[in-house]
């Protein structure tokens, strides 16, 4: 019954990452570990992620730090956050400047690579909990 439950709600994950195969990886796993039905869209600008975002409103955000360059970039992830949007930073270079970043875009969670799987899959499977427990 619970299982059933779970795969009502079906979230959107949005990746936006340079590396194409990475995100490919992470939309695998994803796809193969999580309790839920999940749609994942492969992003790999900002630009896409704002065209997209207007059609489709996320429940969760998997950026590539790097990728974000202007201080409306961190605006708009901000907004997002407001609006519901779960963000994940994600990091190659464990920079000052990219855990800045991280605060002022308000993440969720940031992850430096290589990204440790198994918590991905607890923090996203601990959304679904959450959000199941609002709804009911």
């Amino acid at each position: 019954m619970i299982l059933e439950f779970y795969k009502v709600i079906r979230m959107k994950i949005f990746i936006i990452d340079r590396d194409y195969t990475e995100a490919k990886g992470f939309k695998w796993y994803l796809e193969s570990y999580l309790l839920n039905e999940i749609e994942v869209y492969i992003l790999n600008s900002i630009d896409q992620l704002y065209q997209q975002y207007q059609q489709v409103h996320p429940d969760i955000l998997i950026v590539e730090i790097e990728l974000i360059k202007h201080p409306n970039d961190i605006a708009f992830f901000k907004l997002a956050r407001k609006d519901g949007t779960e963000i994940y930073a994600i990091t190659s270079e464990p920079l000052f400047q990219h855990a800045l970043k991280a605060i002022q875009m308000q993440v969720t969670h940031f992850f430096v690579k290589p990204v440790d799987l198994n918590h991905l899959k607890y923090l996203i499977n601990y959304l679904l909990i959450r959000r199941k427990d609002l709804v009911l």
